[in-house]
């Protein structure tokens, strides 16, 4: 039986549809054989914490303790994990647990779990996601319990709150990357926000051809400091009417012009989806023989299993291919999800805020 686990932590807790968090102190289920209690230090703020406050989805339980990039320092062990110990630098991501034994899982591809993996912090109303239960929580806890296979270990020179966001910005887009992105592939990103920093950090790491599609001009000198080899204002379409691309992948949690994108493709070129839009917006409509007949793709990827993740994070230490992140305490929390719904947070110098706990 493990000694000295905690059954209470300190959380920012939403009680309620559009309901600020709130600090509060709440039970932890006892921490089981196969898990670790982990000290949260840090947690990414992500477009899909305030769609999930908002219930936007459909799918939220309240009360909920939300957050999925989260970082921090393993507490105890369950006595059936050997792969941690107490000190180890871990994250904490989308996935909580999983089956362990259908053919995806066995392969390290867990987020396609047979059986539906469970979200961090999914209860009922996300049907098999959150089998679980509500009782569970996210990273908004200072002190998480959570199966060993799910605590990312990270190396202790790499700067938590800078790996944070790799959880899920970075996963998300790394998944894609590597099932369709091979060196030399003229690869587009749609929106450069947090996913699509990284998206462009990531598909350059593996010797794409890269190229930023944004809404506006406003980003076009970040996009190249950052390595992208073409920026284009996708609401001018004159401007690309010289574009093919082999891969597109699109981190923009709103809807997009469909149309315009596919485009943009090669014959036999591949759309991704990874932000995923809100109500109505989600669905979308496209001419079938128009995509029979470039022999395009439409796909959807959604983050990563253990084995690509914890691919990503010896590949992020290695090549120092980290977030561009600014600190803000938790105590700011509601303002920052605030600013970050209303596109009112300054992205000039860091893509990604991230929640640190004192």
């Amino acid at each position: 039986m493990v000694q000295n686990t905690r059954t209470e932590t300190e959380a920012y807790v939403i009680e309620s549809k559009g309901a600020p968090a709130v600090l509060k102190t709440i039970p932890l289920a006892p921490l089981k054989d196969d898990e670790v209690e982990i000290d949260m230090k840090f947690c990414g703020l992500c477009h899909t914490d305030c769609h999930m406050q908002n219930n936007d989805w459909g799918i939220t339980t309240y009360p909920l303790v939300a957050g999925h990039e989260g970082t921090g320092i393993v507490a105890a062990v369950g006595r059936n994990v050997t792969n941690l110990k107490a000190g180890d630098h871990v994250g904490v991501g989308w996935i909580r647990n999983s089956c362990k034994s259908c053919r995806q899982c066995i392969q390290g591809k867990d987020n396609l779990c047979e059986h539906v993996y469970q979200g961090v912090f999914l209860g009922k109303n996300a049907g098999n996601w959150g089998r679980q239960g509500c009782e569970l929580q996210g990273c908004f806890a200072k002190i998480m319990h959570i199966d060993a296979r799910f605590a990312f270990k990270i190396p202790e020179t790499v700067d938590l709150a800078k790996v944070a966001p790799l959880l899920c910005a970075g996963i998300t887009v790394w998944e894609p990357i590597i099932d369709y992105i091979t060196p030399g592939s003229k690869v587009g990103v749609v929106s450069l926000g947090g996913l699509g920093h990284m998206a462009v950090k990531l598909a350059k790491a593996v010797g794409a051809e890269v190229t930023v599609l944004s809404s506006s001009d406003g980003k076009h000198m970040q996009a190249l400091d950052l390595g992208a080899h073409h920026y284009y204002n996708y609401s001018n379409k004159e401007t690309l009417k010289d574009v093919k691309l082999d891969v597109i992948i699109d981190t923009c949690p709103v809807a997009n012009n469909l149309e315009l994108f596919l485009s943009l493709l090669h014959a036999g070129g591949t759309y991704v989806r990874v932000g995923i839009p809100s109500g109505a917006t989600a669905k979308f409509e496209y001419n079938w023989i128009s995509l029979v007949f470039n022999g395009q793709k439409i796909v959807g990827s959604i983050v990563s299993g253990s084995k690509n993740t914890n691919k990503l994070i010896q590949v992020a230490a290695n090549n120092n291919i980290l977030s561009d992140v600014t600190e803000v305490p938790f105590s700011k929390i509601n303002e920052t999800m605030k600013g970050l719904l209303e596109g009112s947070l300054d992205t000039t110098k860091a893509f990604r805020y991230v929640l640190k706990w004192d």
